[in-house]
């Protein structure tokens, strides 16, 4: 059963892969380092790494992506913990390690651009072609933080994400559901919020459904 379920998880992740890799050339970003004169994280900025894109559509399906990968990966390492334990299992366990790690490192730097907290402008001076100002001060526009509240969620729910950079995702949504309105995203800064291991664990303890086998005599 739980060979079938990582079976079915690659799977899945395989598809996904496909998904991105037929993303059009103009949605790629660019990356981009910060001079911070403040320590990070900080409430705008989780490292100095930052990705640009053309516009917040093309972010859009990235974010989706980074998000998805994640739960992806953090669903093999749970259903790992049902397999027997052989010369593979360890390998495959820090590739999922590996990957949540860096796409979380990826929407972390993601985020930044498409809550509109800095910009690419031209250098005032011969030495460069554009230069980064930040835009730390203005409000996030309440359609911006549309694009951001899925991926965020999910982010903020995987305990196999850093701690640290776990709670800077919370932070952040909660940030947008204060802004917004939302009272359940604002909620995501207290015990109540979702926790997808906490509910892995109480699907273990509750009764198996009833087989429908019979309804179909009915």
């Amino acid at each position: 059963m739980a060979e079938d379920l990582d079976c079915e998880a690659r799977n899945i992740e395989e598809a996904l892969d496909n998904w991105s890799a037929q993303f059009p050339d103009e949605w790629s970003s660019w990356e981009h380092t910060l001079s911070c004169p403040y320590p990070l994280p900080s409430k705008d900025f989780y490292s100095s790494v930052v990705f640009n894109y053309s516009t917040p559509a093309y972010a859009a399906p990235w974010n989706t992506y980074y998000a998805t990968k994640m739960l992806i990966n953090s669903t093999r390492l749970k259903i790992f913990t049902f397999l027997h334990p052989d010369s593979g299992l360890p390998a495959c366990k820090q590739r999922c390690i590996s990957h949540i790690k860096n796409m979380a490192n990826h929407l972390a730097s993601s985020l930044p651009f498409c809550l509109q907290k800095f910009k690419i402008v031209d250098a005032p001076t011969s030495s460069s072609n554009e230069f980064l100002m930040l835009n730390t001060y203005e409000e996030i526009k309440p359609y911006m933080a549309g694009l951001t509240v899925w991926p965020l969620g999910i982010a903020s729910g995987l305990r196999d994400v850093d701690c640290e950079q776990r709670a800077w995702f919370r932070d952040t949504l909660t940030r947008l559901g204060k802004m917004t309105g939302d009272q359940v995203i604002e909620s995501v800064d207290t015990d109540g919020w979702f926790d997808f291991d906490e509910y892995s664990k109480d699907m273990e303890h509750k009764p198996a459904a009833p087989r429908l086998e019979g309804l179909a005599a009915m």
